[in-house]
């Protein structure tokens, strides 16, 4: 009598630290989110900032032409990497969502009703299909073509980008 109580309460004891491993798994899963929305949020401003300040100095008046190249070359290449490591940090948190989703649906096999596996395999998120979006992933690579496109025209048409104040 005692091995099946024992047993029964290895079983409830199991059941119990599954159900609270879930519930950790979701939670991270959730605050991941979070912080994608947010770091989103951060690049896209500290883009339109590095944007705003080559559109600013390209037409000031009070900084010598060739300092001035020397500033937009600067600006164009903090903005580069600003893209790439906002790339890579995308691939971090792509990693880490994913890992969680599969997490979660192994645990779920143990469980009478799956249902984050039901809505994992209702939405987008199919096997073999990204976790982020294509928009999500878009935006950056936008802003880097057009800084290489920026730095294009720097290169090979320096005296069209350096315009002279007064001169427009």
């Amino acid at each position: 009598m005692n091995d099946d109580f024992s047993e029964k309460y290895k079983g409830e004891a199991a059941q119990r630290i599954m159900t609270q491993q879930y519930g950790i798994l979701v939670e991270s899963l959730n605050k991941i989110n979070e912080t994608r929305e947010n770091s989103n949020n951060f690049w896209v401003g500290a883009n339109g900032l590095v944007i705003s300040v080559l559109a600013y100095l390209r037409d000031a008046a009070n900084i010598h032409q060739n300092h001035k190249s020397l500033f937009l070359a600067t600006l164009i290449t903090i903005g580069m990497l600003f893209c790439l490591t906002w790339l890579s940090y995308l691939g971090t948190i792509k990693k880490s969502i994913e890992s969680r989703s599969d997490l979660l649906i192994k645990l779920e096999k143990s469980f009478p009703m799956p249902v984050f596996t039901k809505v994992f395999f209702l939405s987008e998120e199919k096997v073999g299909r990204s976790s982020l979006t294509v928009k999500e992933m878009f935006v950056p690579c936008l802003f880097l073509v057009g800084y290489i496109f920026f730095a294009t025209l720097l290169f090979f048409f320096p005296q069209e980008v350096m315009v002279e104040p007064g001169s427009h």
